[in-house]
């Protein structure tokens, strides 16, 4: 079963005071429009039965109409073709915008296995190596000497979460950077799992000491431009790209309401544990990317999806950035994400290069249930 509520942070359900232009919101439960805007050099030749694409537009369609869902882009990949990709409901209701598989999303917690692949690149180039203490890199930094990167990498260290210990709808990088430095450790490093945002601050501020240059910029540098990811972004808001997704949340079971863009700042800000925007189609061609080895070698790859020695919020464990599960015999790679206004879902069949990709504006849309269904549609 795919584990759905660890994210970058818990989903808030607060919104503007604004509810939508009724007509718009209706549209989108009584018209449930699909929207596939895929361009030729993205489609695949590997054929999709065309049973299964049925299945997957039903699913998609009930579920914009039975959870109020302002929108959801859907993409389906295998061995780096896409073979599914539509958009349902809006991207903005008020405009009456339609969602496409181009439509760009906050993705947050699932911007964490960009991370580690980032500190997995330094380890491959020679400039750090994950089992190094935190001191090594960042001197003075509180249990330093205790915390190992992988510790950090798979939420082992201990480090308590930032933001319970700041006012989120303040948030700034040097208020980050202070309630990371005074966070305490709640366990001894090593000895247990538990889910902290703060590890991932940590592991942008050494990737940034050991390559020399700011997180966003190696993350462009390295990954962003040289795999073609030309919608996905960091250290902006969906709001300001174009194409980008207005956030949403549902009030009262149906009354789908925008949230305050600027309430919960993170998003807008270069964190390495949740700021990625990007699309389906682009996490797919990601997965792919990382899958097959061309992120990091199969050797570290197989590091990053090894699980920590501890139970974790995931049924086959946490490895680096990455929850594990097993589905149909094979090894499943996954990880969720939610913050304000914004849900992902990302799974990955690695030994198969099968990927399912669910970005939704929408921060009370269930989706867990939904990507297993697709998958089973695939692997019975």
């Amino acid at each position: 079963m795919t584990i759905a509520h660890t994210t970058r942070r818990s989903v808030r359900n607060r919104g503007f005071q604004l509810l939508i232009v009724a007509a718009a919101t209706a549209a989108v439960w009584a018209c449930n429009r699909t929207n596939s805007d895929v361009t030729p050099h993205q489609q695949s030749d590997i054929a999709l039965n065309p049973a299964i694409a049925s299945q997957i537009d039903a699913l998609m369609r009930n579920a914009v109409a039975q959870q109020h869902i302002a929108a959801v882009s859907v993409a389906v990949a295998r061995r780096g073709s896409i073979i599914y990709a539509k958009g349902f409901g809006y991207r903005d209701l008020s405009k009456h915008l339609p969602a496409t598989p181009q439509t760009i999303y906050n993705i947050a917690s699932n911007s964490k296995q960009f991370t580690a692949a980032c500190v997995l690149l330094l380890q491959q180039d020679g400039k750090l190596n994950i089992d190094d203490t935190l001191s090594r890199y960042l001197p003075g930094f509180p249990a330093g000497d205790k915390i190992t990167i992988r510790e950090v990498l798979n939420h082992t260290s201990g480090l308590t979460d930032y933001l319970d210990l700041i006012d989120n709808n303040t948030l700034t990088p040097a208020k980050v950077r202070a309630a990371v430095y005074r966070a305490k450790l709640k366990f001894r490093p090593g000895s247990k799992w538990e889910y902290s945002n703060t590890n991932y601050i940590v592991a942008g501020l050494v990737v940034e000491h050991a390559s020399g240059m700011p997180f966003d910029d190696f993350l462009r540098s390295r990954i962003i431009a040289p795999l073609g990811l030309h919608s996905t972004t960091v250290g902006t808001s969906p709001l300001d790209l174009s194409g980008g997704a207005v956030g949403y949340t549902v009030n009262k079971g149906r009354q789908v309401v925008p949230v305050n863009p600027r309430a919960d700042s993170a998003i807008v800000l270069d964190y390495p544990d949740g700021a990625i925007n990007s699309t389906a189609l682009d996490i797919a061609s990601w997965d792919d990317a990382l899958d097959s080895g061309r992120v990091i070698s199969k050797d570290l790859l197989k590091v990053m999806f090894t699980p920590a020695p501890y139970k974790a919020d995931w049924p086959g464990g946490y490895g680096l950035g990455v929850g594990l599960d097993t589905v149909a015999g094979h090894q499943e790679i996954l990880h969720t994400g939610g913050w304000t206004g914004f849900v992902s879902e990302n799974a990955t069949i690695p030994d198969e290069r099968f990927a399912v990709v669910m970005l939704s504006n929408t921060d009370t849309f269930e989706r867990a249930d939904l990507t297993r269904r697709i998958i089973a549609l695939f692997y019975p």
